[in-house]
């Protein structure tokens, strides 16, 4: 709290086809963020042109957690009590990511 950074996230989309594979040796030397991988990624994971009118945010009635919506529809969230955030890009939840979760969301942010 107090910073301006992001206290949690979630992967929303990629613009690019998912990797095949991580090279965490690089990706730890660089510092960057990993990419979505090919045994992660949904059908619904690549926007490759996303428009910024497309995308607003919801937040849950208590302030702690937000929805990314595009076109009014939700496609990731964030709790700031969980690790992870959810996502409709993920097919599968992981170590770093967690596969959209209808009912978690709906228990969030339809309160």
């Amino acid at each position: 709290m107090g910073s301006k950074f992001p206290e949690k996230d979630a992967i929303a989309y990629t613009r690019i086809a998912p990797a095949a594979k991580i090279n965490w040796s690089e990706i730890k030397a660089s510092g960057s963020i990993p990419p979505l991988t090919q045994d992660l990624a949904s059908d619904r994971a690549i926007i490759k042109n996303p428009l910024a009118r497309e995308f607003s945010f919801h937040w849950s009635s208590d302030g702690n957690a937000v929805a990314l919506l595009r076109n009014g529809e939700p496609i990731a969230f964030a709790v700031a009590s969980e690790k992870y955030g959810h996502s409709n890009a993920i097919a599968k939840s992981s170590q770093l990511a967690n596969a959209w979760d209808e009912r978690r969301y709906k228990a969030v942010f339809e309160k």
